[in-house]
């Protein structure tokens, strides 16, 4: 067994049958998607926002950059699609409505440029702005933390929105105690009240918006703009290296495909205690929004046509976790994909859940795969019925090996997550999960994810862990670091990669340490090599 808590370059792993399995080396070199070569000439532009060349923001939405790895496998590095529905919605939605001016507002896509903090700053300098957005998870705190910094010294304000401020806007308002808001939910339909406000000095009274100094007990959401409305997101315009040439294994063949990824829907109708989906849509609340909404197809092929036609994508990576989920809307792709002569001109691939797969028929899969579907990936998370039901998955083991049996024989490739070390969870359960992820190889799935299980805030999960357990808030390090600058924190993230919790912590039944062998030998078994290590250097997720 070699040091835990480095990544893992794998060699690629192939059979002599058509089944293909991907390897980590593979995985690892899409992280992130703009490619190296090209990053000098951005870097040489008179800034790295855009809309490019135009540089006079109102707004500049910051992705915030990630040194985390979740697990093994580091975090995708596809579009920030949230504030691209956001700068888009400024620019576009309120264009035409009197009561508020035109808003200028671009984004500055640190994460896939691998910008540090100090560029940031030196890109905030080079455009002009009167308020930047930042959406920090709640792994890249210090990094947030240290652009928000950045702003208070030059004196340019900026909001708090995304998945943080989303799932504790408490702990939001205490970790960035000098942003002029933070915003609850979707920011679409308020950006442009909020940004009008802001910059005449005031605070615009809007759900789901809050201001320093008020009651920040409120549990109010801001309302959501429904996928329909929302201005459809120029990628051409708004998206840095928005197609991505990379290769893959199709039909047992290496091919090079221009990928895009589009994101479609909002929310999901599911409650995995695990999972901030459920807090990020307000799935318990009673605010009006439903917890997962899609556009109609027509608007769904408009934006496949932006990809294909416009950006020159012949492959589409579908990031939502739910685009297509019924007979009807597999059915519906299918007819309008063939009357617009698009039938053939990509393929594609996306998440979804075993009962789903389970449910389709024969034709339903047919119609599938002509659309051009080459890979799915689905939530296992474990093998152990017990622990899907105390999750809440609403799945069970029998569901996940039909639909691995079903796209298999259909030759589309499958992709499983798993999640090793739940609340509570025995060392036979997780014996349970791998010989799951042994079975699901031999009858198809040609990809795995595992994961070391972490709480986060505003999950249900979270919530019960630390009713039970108070003292274990301090060691769950990937959250806060205290006793730490801004800069030390972002330093020791890039050396440390925060991939494991503490060896001797006990969320599962046995330490945090076994928990992390067992993600190892999952993914050692399963690509049949040991696991190499990186040196304390490599840092290519900044």
């Amino acid at each position: 067994m070699t040091e835990k808590g480095r990544f893992i370059p794998i060699s690629e792993i192939t059979d002599n049958s058509t089944k293909i399995v991907e390897s980590f080396e593979s995985v690892r070199s899409r992280n992130f998607k703009i490619r190296p070569e090209v990053l000098p000439s951005i870097r040489e532009r008179e800034h790295m926002a855009r809309p490019y060349p135009g540089g006079n923001f109102d707004f500049l939405a910051i992705n915030v950059p990630s040194t985390y790895q979740q697990g093994l496998i580091p975090n995708g590095a596809e579009l920030p699609h949230g504030l691209l529905r956001i700068v888009s919605t400024a620019n576009e939605l309120y264009a035409s409505n009197p009561n508020y001016p035109k808003l200028n507002a671009g984004i500055l896509d640190a994460h896939r440029l691998r910008l540090q903090p100090e560029e940031i700053a030196e890109q905030i300098k080079k455009t002009t702005n009167r308020l930047v957005g930042l959406n920090p998870t709640s792994v890249n705190v210090p990094e947030a933390q240290a652009i928000a910094e950045v702003c208070d010294e030059m004196g340019t304000p900026y909001i708090l929105g995304g998945i943080h401020a989303t799932l504790d806007p408490l702990l939001a308002r205490l970790d960035f105690p000098n942003a002029v808001a933070i915003v609850r939910g979707n920011g679409e339909l308020v950006i442009g009240p909020l940004i009008k406000g802001l910059l005449e000095g005031k605070q615009p009274e809007l759900r789901g918006v809050y201001y320093p100094n008020e009651n920040i007990y409120r549990e109010d959401y801001a309302i959501n703009l429904n996928p329909q409305e929302i201005p459809m997101v120029r990628q051409d315009i708004l998206a840095e290296e928005p197609v991505f040439r990379h290769t893959v294994m199709l039909n047992g063949t290496q091919t090079e495909i221009n990928e895009a990824n589009l994101f479609v829907t909002h929310g999901c109708p599911f409650e995995c205690t695990f999972c901030s989906s459920p807090i990020m849509v307000n799935r318990n609340g009673k605010d009006g929004n439903k917890p997962y909404e899609r556009p109609e197809m027509p608007r769904i092929l408009n934006e496949i046509k932006h990809v294909v036609s416009d950006i020159g994508a012949d492959a589409i990576h579908f990031l939502d976790d739910m685009a297509f989920v019924t007979k009807g809307h597999i059915d519906d792709l299918h007819s309008r994909l063939r009357a617009q002569d698009l039938m053939g001109k990509f393929i594609w691939r996306g998440l979804t859940r075993a009962p789903i797969i389970r449910r389709f028929d024969d034709e339903t899969m047919s119609k599938m795969k002509e659309t051009g579907v080459w890979k799915i990936a689905l939530g296992v998370e474990s093998g152990s019925n017990e622990i899907l039901r105390q999750i809440k998955k609403h799945v069970n083991t029998e569901d996940v090996v039909t639909a691995i049996q079903k796209l298999s024989s259909y030759g589309i490739q499958a992709k499983g997550f798993f999640i090793f070390g739940f609340p509570g969870e025995t060392e036979a359960q997780m014996l349970e999960t791998r010989v799951l992820i042994q079975h699901l190889k031999d009858i198809g799935m040609t990809e795995i994810a595992a994961f070391q299980f972490k709480p986060y805030p505003g999950t249900e999960a979270f919530r019960d862990l630390i009713q039970q357990k108070p003292d274990i808030l301090s060691q769950l390090t990937y959250l806060r670091r205290s006793g730490l600058s801004n800069q030390e924190k972002v330093i020791f993230r890039t050396e440390q990669h925060d991939t494991w919790l503490p060896e001797d912590l006990r969320i599962a039944e046995i330490p945090s340490g076994k928990v992390q062998e067992y993600v190892i030998e999952a993914l050692e078994t399963f690509y049949g090599t040991g696991i190499s290590q990186v040196s304390d250097t490599d840092t290519s997720c900044v």
